[in-house]
């Protein structure tokens, strides 16, 4: 059983970096075709992501573009071929992009406890799937169940594959996913210190009045009550500067 569990997920691991390669191609082609007097921001299916890409929507001189996870390879490969100007990305893939990359700089935290824990009991899990490459996902989980669970770096989109074929007894989500989960999964937040998600700009975007423009509408976007229910559940956001 544990074998056919493996498998699974292997082979799932196989499609979607198929599927990853397909999109940087798409990317590549994008970048060829991009408006020079418009940012672009990746950022990925997550609570900060639809935040960035709602807050870029409504500036002319910024565009977002949704992708399935921010905190891979293709996201670098793309951040530094300049298809992108900024990303939302993970404080792990961020501090390790920013160590070969030295004309990008985080501008600032934007969201922090949108780690959730998704189980299919109540009782502490003893192996918790985590997205590959965030480790502060990982610190999240350790610092509220202890020294004693085991973790498991899994793709993102392979997490609810994972637990439905019990290969982990529980995986950590973000919010905006985890809040539309069937009732019979156990959903218990994680609070932590560090920030969720952060935001990395090339240095000559951020000189920019588009830079700016989107600033302010991100700004204006956390404060209005379009986020109320986000911040009843724990969310807290940040503002840009």
């Amino acid at each position: 059983m544990a074998a056919s569990r493996g498998e699974t997920i292997e082979r799932l691991k196989a499609l979607l970096i198929t599927i990853l390669i397909v999109v940087i191609v798409v990317w590549l082609v994008l970048g060829r075709s991009r408006d020079p007097h418009q940012l672009q921001i990746a950022a990925a299916n997550d609570l900060a992501g639809v935040i960035v890409n709602a807050s870029a929507g409504v500036t002319p001189g910024t565009r977002g573009l949704m992708l399935a996870d921010c905190c891979g390879n293709h996201t670098e490969i793309a951040l530094s071929a300049g298809v992108f100007d900024m990303a939302v990305l993970c404080p792990d893939a961020a501090e390790l992009f920013l160590q070969a990359n030295d004309s990008f700089f985080i501008v600032g935290g934007l969201v922090r406890n949108t780690n959730v824990l998704v189980s299919t009991s109540p009782n502490s899990p003893l192996v918790v799937g985590y997205t590959e490459g965030r480790a502060s996902q990982r610190e999240a989980a350790r610092a509220f169940l202890g020294e004693d669970v085991r973790f498991m770096p899994v793709i993102t989109l392979a997490l609810p594959n994972a637990l439905a074929t019990g290969a982990v007894c529980a995986v950590i989500l973000d919010i905006y996913a985890a809040v539309n989960i069937p009732e019979e999964f156990y959903m218990t937040p994680l609070p932590h210190y560090g920030y969720s998600s952060v935001l990395v700009v090339c240095m000559y975007a951020a000189q920019t009045e588009a830079f700016r423009d989107f600033v302010n509408s991100f700004n204006d976007f956390i404060a209005s009550d379009e986020v109320d229910k986000w911040k009843d559940l724990g969310v807290r956001f940040s503002r840009l500067y």
